[in-house]
């Protein structure tokens, strides 16, 4: 099937909600605004469950996607605080995380959210809970819609590509729901985003193994981890979530070796990037 087929421009039209996406990660927010902008989406953002709160109470969204590891107040806090606040015209809320740890799904229900969705996000999951939030009656035509951003990454637990690339162009084409062609326009955009907003995390991942700052070391990687997913640099991904078990589980032997590898690894993106610029 065409993946072009996978979008329907008139969505918005036809499936009217007001949708916020939460994420503190703008690689995943862009991914996120992307795809639904080409269903007839036009997006809000929020980058904290802070941020979050107030955009509801602001507009009164009808879907909230929700990031789960953010700064400030977290995906699961402001979920409680949205149900605590709205009760029974509260929004429909699906988490949204590249944490696939045993318990999680049934921890982010228990909280009250109504789904769960795995970074890097696919476009079909998104229609599927789209079409699962009902419309609200005398809804204009095109819909003031807000995303909230998820911004984590489901890993993508597989080898490093055989290729060359550090990028896998079909992967990213098939979670975008996109031909080759238009993934292969796009993804430049979004590799030099992800080139800039992870520069920092690579320093702080170095001052944490330094410091013994498993805090700090488990969020750099995990958001650098969720950005190199959704642009389907798996290679990197995978590393950047080795290193993040290791700030979980507090262990630091080997960790100076898994940093090394990282910094490897980006700079071989870097490098395909200024080839394919």
């Amino acid at each position: 099937m065409n993946q072009n087929q996978l979008f329907d421009a008139n969505m918005a039209k036809r499936h009217p909600i007001q949708i916020l996406l939460v994420d503190d990660n703008a690689i995943n927010l862009k991914v996120a605004s992307r795809m639904l902008l080409r269903m007839g989406y036009e997006v809000d953002q929020a980058t904290n469950g802070c941020e979050a709160v107030e955009a509801q109470r602001d507009k009164g969204y009808d879907l909230i996607f929700m990031d789960i590891q953010m700064p400030e107040m977290d995906g699961v806090t402001a979920t409680k605080h949205i149900i605590s606040e709205f009760a029974e015209d509260r929004p429909r809320i699906v988490a949204v995380t590249a944490h696939a740890m045993k318990g999680d799904r049934e921890r982010y229900l228990d909280a009250g959210m109504d789904g769960y969705i795995s970074k890097p996000v696919r476009v079909e999951r998104l229609i599927e809970e789209i079409e699962e939030t009902p419309c609200k009656e005398a809804v204009e035509a095109l819909t003031n819609i807000g995303i909230a951003t998820l911004g984590a990454n489901q890993v993508v637990a597989q080898p490093a590509p055989a290729a060359p690339s550090p990028v896998d162009l079909m992967t990213f084409a098939d979670m975008l729901g996109m031909d080759l062609e238009d993934a292969e326009e796009m993804l430049p955009e979004l590799i030099e985003l992800f080139i800039d907003d992870s520069t920092d995390q690579i320093t702080q991942m170095k001052m944490a193994i330094d410091t013994l700052d498993f805090d700090l070391l488990r969020n750099a990687s995990h958001k650098m981890k969720g950005g190199a997913a959704s642009v389907a640099a798996l290679p990197l991904s995978k590393l950047c979530g080795e290193i993040e078990t290791m700030g979980l589980n507090q262990v630091v032997a080997g960790a100076d070796t898994v940093y090394q590898n990282i910094c490897n690894e980006f700079d071989r993106l870097k490098a395909w990037f200024q080839e394919s610029s």
